[in-house]
């Protein structure tokens, strides 16, 4: 499937193979004798040959019709009756470096979103330290997100709400879901911070947590306020 491109030591192209054909459009009896700079511009420069790496070479060449095309070129050399030639193994990779370049585009979406995102969007690893946190966590903790990042999560815990935190993530590491469960965290200063998680532990083919992640948001204000609604009504 790939186009087999064979040329002599001064670049001029001697084989041309039917996959190297349907790639860049010519007929190997009219490309013969040309120049492997008309298809590989850039991998060959301003040298005659290709440049011999022994891996593989992602460059844009040249259909036909004058468009490029992405591909990938694994050159090598070798000697027939004395005289040097080179073989290029040419693949057209346009479709995947059309997909790589949706998924980067996506995932800068996503890191945008997230980045930009009100609520905390973090994760620890399956012993329960943090290893990403958003911007938001300035917000509530008072701490950057690489002040945050190692230090385990029960250190940002309300002691009145310790034990029953133990046991919320232990139910994390065998499996449960927690959705909106609410605790109480410190910040920097020791102010108590209200805050509604949900998360769920992601799982290897063995079944072994891999990491947890998950959001959490600050009721701080909305417990306040219900508190005051509370002591109104009574």
């Amino acid at each position: 499937a790939e186009g087999i491109i064979v040329v002599n030591e001064r670049g001029q192209i001697d084989t041309f193979n039917a996959a190297a054909e349907k790639l860049f459009g010519f007929l190997a009896a009219e490309i013969r004798g040309k120049p492997l700079a008309w298809l590989l511009p850039d991998l060959v420069a301003d040298k005659a040959v290709p440049p011999v790496h022994g891996g593989e070479q992602e460059t844009h060449a040249l259909h036909r019709n004058g468009q490029p095309i992405q591909v990938s070129v694994r050159s090598s050399e070798m000697h027939i009756s004395g005289e040097p030639m080179y073989t290029c193994l040419v693949a057209d990779i346009t479709q995947r470096k059309q997909a790589e370049d949706k998924m980067l585009k996506a995932e800068a979406r996503y890191r945008d979103l997230v980045e930009t995102a009100h609520d905390l969007v973090w994760s620890t690893d399956a012993s329960g330290h943090w290893t990403y946190l958003n911007s938001a966590c300035h917000a509530i903790y008072g701490y950057t997100p690489q002040e945050m990042l190692g230090r385990h999560i029960r250190e940002f815990h309300a002691p009145s709400h310790l034990e029953k935190a133990t046991q919320a993530f232990q139910a994390l590491l065998e499996g449960q879901e927690l959705v909106q469960y609410e605790t109480v965290h410190l910040d920097r200063n020791g102010n108590h911070h209200h805050l509604s998680f949900s998360a769920k532990a992601h799982l290897d083919a063995e079944g072994r947590v891999l990491h947890i992640s998950g959001t959490a948001r600050d009721i701080t204000e909305q417990k306040a306020f219900q508190k005051q609604l509370a002591y109104q009504a009574e």
